[in-house]
């Protein structure tokens, strides 16, 4: 299930989608396509995490790629988190005229469920218990699969959902801030350049 903020935030996310997308030959029609295609590819993503998380009794939550630190020094923070998630990729494609279009939107945060705690320390022990980063980077790492497979799925009936599906993955595999990218490589360096290599070969055949 989607708590109202997390639907608001994808549904932002999905227009900001949708206009890179279309941003180079705006119009109503290809906005609307774009739109499509980044529900598709959002859809996909999301609901890949969502079903590992919960075979992985693991709660979820959605919200925008947030960035607090920007140095090494403890003191080189933000006032508070910015949401880096909705504001870059709007900054970067109006700076460039459309020519860089990041696709780093969302990052998630992992909660353990009560029966996950329940069965392993005690039913009044799930406040204090947290999930270990192993798992939080299977859950990524299924996200990431999930919009793989789909490139390869849509190459032929729809190249564009195929195009920026591979070009969702590479904007999120950098193993920085908080991204997927983060969350799988310091859970599972293996599993991080597996898709790494994945994604650049899948990259090769659809574009």
């Amino acid at each position: 299930m989607l708590s109202k903020k997390e639907l608001l935030i994808i549904l932002a996310s999905l227009f900001v989608f949708a206009f890179l997308i279309s941003i180079t030959t705006i119009t109503w029609k290809n906005f609307g396509l774009g739109f499509l295609t980044a529900l598709v590819i959002l859809l996909s993503n999301l609901i890949a995490k969502k079903f590992v998380a919960y075979m992985l009794d693991t709660k979820i939550e959605i919200d925008f790629w947030h960035v607090y630190h920007y140095g090494f020094h403890s003191r080189s923070h933000f006032p508070r988190p910015v949401p880096f998630g909705f504001v870059l990729p709007l900054l970067l494609a109006f700076i460039t005229l459309g020519y860089i279009k990041p696709l780093s939107f969302l990052q998630f945060e992992a909660k353990p469920m009560k029966a996950r705690a329940s069965r392993r320390y005690g039913f009044h022990s799930y406040r204090s218990f947290s999930v270990d980063e192993f798992h939080i980077a299977l859950i990524a790492f299924a996200g990431f699969m999930a919009n793989i497979l789909l490139a390869l799925a849509t190459r032929t009936a729809s190249p564009l959902i195929a195009r920026y599906s591979i070009y969702y993955v590479l904007w999120n595999i950098w193993p920085i801030s908080r991204l997927d990218g983060g969350r799988l490589f310091f859970g599972s360096v293996f599993f991080w350049a597996f898709t790494l290599f994945l994604t650049i070969l899948v990259l090769g055949i659809v574009i």
